[in-house]
């Protein structure tokens, strides 16, 4: 739902962050593919003792980074598990948490590695509210000394993060977060940051909780006009929903109803999100008249009592 545009031979950063696991001991697996000349890549996770660990990777060659340590997965407010990709033109990165093969019933959750470019101090932290969920936030900087103002709904903070390669995670039992504002004080080190929540809308017959996990896109990057590819198979009401966060007051967003075969139209202001509940089951049109952030949110099994997990992706 978003794109961006990438120079071919300039220097790359990109950071992983995985959030915590509900099984004893995830599966967690990092994919880097290179897309077009030979492509020098170095991996460096410190929280596991892993430094500088380079690769050569022809195009359309891929590698993968199995980690079995559950060192790297956030858990309290301040550790440095932030994972570091830095390549000098341009590869596709993937990380993977999955259960451990025992206990098969657990969730797996996928994301991409976006790269941190100057712009990446500004963001709407989008989110999906379960009152039986615990909320995350996750904020990484591969620079000491960044300064984040985190204006949450019910609070407000001021977190240093005083060196590289650190992550602050803020959790939350109040619900929602979603629509969170996270704006960084300007002349800062950039940062990524992640968003999610674990014990969310559990499916029937799935005895474990599971983690929604998704890289949030900074606001600079944003979009007036996103479209939003269906879920096969999820063409029941409220089997998935899409919503539409402001970063700017005064945001009018229209998209177009199947089911009053008409244009819908809202206004909404920073910080807030209108709602889309029944998408349909062709593509969706969303445009906003000041750059949105549009996340699509698969509900799972208490939608319609399908076995399948909830995830959201923006």
């Amino acid at each position: 739902m978003h794109s961006l545009k990438i120079i071919s031979g300039t220097v790359q950063k990109r950071a992983l962050i995985f959030g915590p696991s509900t099984v004893p001991s995830p599966t967690i697996n990092i994919t880097i593919a290179a897309m077009v000349e030979p492509v020098s890549v170095t991996i460096r996770a410190p929280s596991i003792g892993l430094f500088n660990n380079s690769i050569i990777l022809k195009p359309g060659e891929q590698h993968k980074e199995y980690i079995i340590d559950t060192k790297v997965l956030v858990i309290n407010d301040e550790e440095d598990k932030l994972i570091e990709i830095s390549s000098n033109d341009s590869v596709a990165v993937f990380g993977v948490i999955g259960d451990d093969g025992v206990n098969a019933n657990g969730y797996s959750d996928a994301v991409y590695a976006r790269p941190i470019t100057s712009c990446s101090t500004q963001f709407i932290v989008p989110n999906y509210d379960d009152p039986a969920s615990v909320s995350i936030i996750a904020i990484g900087t591969l620079q000491a000394g960044a300064w984040v103002s985190i204006d949450f709904p019910m609070d407000i903070g001021i977190v240093s993060m005083r060196n590289p390669i650190q992550t602050v995670t803020k959790l939350s039992t109040v619900n929602p977060i979603g629509g969170s504002k996270v704006p960084f004080m300007p002349f800062m080190p950039e940062v990524v940051i992640f968003s999610g929540g674990y014990c969310v809308n559990v499916p029937i017959g799935v005895p474990t909780c599971g983690l929604i996990w998704a890289p949030v896109t900074p606001n600079c990057d944003l979009g007036l006009v996103h479209v939003v590819p269906p879920i096969p198979g999820r063409v029941d009401p409220g089997s998935y929903i899409v919503r539409v966060f402001a970063t700017q007051d005064g945001t009018v967003v229209e998209w177009w109803s199947p089911a009053t075969a008409s244009y819908i139209t809202d206004s909404i202001n920073t910080q807030q999100y209108t709602e889309i509940l029944n998408p349909g089951s062709g593509a969706l049109s969303v445009n906003c008249s000041k750059p949105c952030n549009v996340v699509q949110i698969n509900i799972g099994g208490s939608a319609d009592g399908t076995v399948t997990g909830i995830y959201f992706t923006g």
